[in-house]
């Protein structure tokens, strides 16, 4: 805790603005204590502004209740991370190149949601879904399942979108698509992804920041993490890279599905949210109406199965094999991209497989982005970090997946490395 910092009288850095917003209440969740000054090293002001333009560029309540806090002028020296644009550092020119490209990219029309592309997402999700449940019906279960959870994991690429406002552009029919696509496609809240994938977004990689760092005890994709397990779940560690790709998605949603999320709709009072959960069951079991209960249970965690792994597999492929970020150091918004990020190759059929996720340097610089476009501006990135001599960090599908699976492998290693340490020698 920084000296003379009050937990009562809280500040954030924005456009050369300090903010105090000690008592107010975020709509987004906690992620605006990352920003408060006691939440960096040397205390100072870690900068907000990018990454508040970057969540609200499409909000115009946000800058009414920005405006409406109360602020006073920064008078202090930029951080070794701001996000400032004219404080005359060389991380500040980054930071100010950036703002320069971003808009040009908003003057040439990239950010535009293109509703035909929408409508053409959603209904491939509807052939999906109608494709793989007349497989099943006609028993074909194993292939109608598998076309069930690639449908599953599309839904889970649409979502995203929707969470980012990068679909239509109108927040709330982006919202409302969220919901019925993750509540009704994936049986999941989209008010507890918002309040979650933020913090990542934010913070990538950051411990103590980044909640999809927090994985135990199921999974741990970096030493530090691996280190907080007890007994059982080193064993567990230990065998990571092979029940990862297996049995861990599955566990993970379906933790999910039957309890986090729908606890958190309760408890937040998003009720639209647990309809869309229930009515799923329901036409699950009305489509499915002459299968016995069990095995509509069978399908139902087969399909969940193959979703689980398509989903959570491409996921982890984007940063988990990455370095991490100490608690107390921030970086700026360009930074979290570059060091903490890996693209993967473009090519037709990978962007339909991850959704345009591939792109996952583009979507941390421009999350409210519609990602079909992220293609196109990809050499004008490895311009910008070229000039700032950042790395550009992009490698093929296979690599990719070594790399994590090859992570999961080095961690399970510490593990055993920190057992044998801590094993009292026998005397002799």
């Amino acid at each position: 805790m920084c000296a003379n910092s009050k937990d009562s009288d809280r500040e954030i850095l924005i456009d050369g603005k300090l903010y105090n917003v000690s008592s107010f209440k975020h709509p987004g969740g906690s992620i605006i204590k990352f920003f408060y000054r006691d939440n960096a090293i040397n205390c100072t002001y870690p900068d907000a502004t990018t990454t508040w333009h970057a969540f609200h560029s499409r909000s115009k309540r946000a800058r009414i209740l920005l405006k409406s806090l109360p602020s006073r002028i920064y008078e202090g020296s930029p951080s070794s991370s701001s996000d400032s644009k004219s404080s005359g550092t060389i991380k500040d020119q980054m930071i100010e190149d950036f703002h320069q490209f971003e808009s040009e990219l908003r003057q040439e029309g990239f950010f535009d949601p293109s509703i035909s592309h929408v409508t053409l997402r959603i209904l491939e999700i509807f052939m999906l879904f109608y494709i793989g449940y007349h497989l099943i019906l006609a028993n074909w279960w194993i292939f109608g399942a598998l076309i069930c959870g690639i449908a599953q994991g599309k839904c889970g690429w649409l979502e995203h979108e929707g969470g980012h406002i990068s679909l239509t552009g109108v927040i709330k029919i982006d919202i409302m698509i969220q919901t019925i696509v993750y509540g009704f496609g994936d049986g999941m809240s989209a008010g507890y992804w918002r309040n979650q994938h933020n913090k990542h977004h934010a913070t990538p990689q950051r411990l103590q920041h980044d909640v999809d760092l927090n994985t135990l005890p199921l999974v741990a994709f970096n030493a530090e993490i691996a280190r907080l397990v007890g007994p059982l779940g080193r064993w567990w560690i230990k065998i990571q890279a092979f029940i990862f790709p297996t049995i861990t998605p599955l566990l993970v949603t379906l933790g999910w599905q039957l309890y986090l999320h729908p606890r958190y709709s309760i408890r937040t009072k998003r009720y639209s949210e647990l309809f869309f959960m229930i009515f799923r069951l329901v036409v699950l079991r009305f489509v499915l109406g002459d299968f016995s209960l069990k095995s509509v249970v069978y399908i139902y965690l087969l399909s969940t199965w193959f979703g689980a792994n398509y989903i959570f597999l491409h996921f982890s492929l984007s940063h988990t094999h990455k370095p991490i970020s100490q608690p107390n150091i921030h970086h700026n918004w360009v930074r979290y991209a570059a060091d903490y990020t890996t693209n993967i190759d473009s090519s037709w059929w990978c962007n339909w497989l991850m959704g345009y996720l591939n792109f996952q340097i583009e979507h941390h610089l421009f999350p409210s982005m519609p990602q079909f476009r992220f293609p196109e501006i990809t050499d004008r990135v490895r311009e910008l970090f070229r000039k700032h001599e950042l790395d550009y960090d992009c490698c093929s599908y296979l690599t990719a997946f070594r790399r994590t699976l090859g992570n999961l492998q080095d961690v399970a290693d510490t593990i055993t490395e920190v057992q044998i340490e801590n094993t009292p020698k026998m005397r002799s």
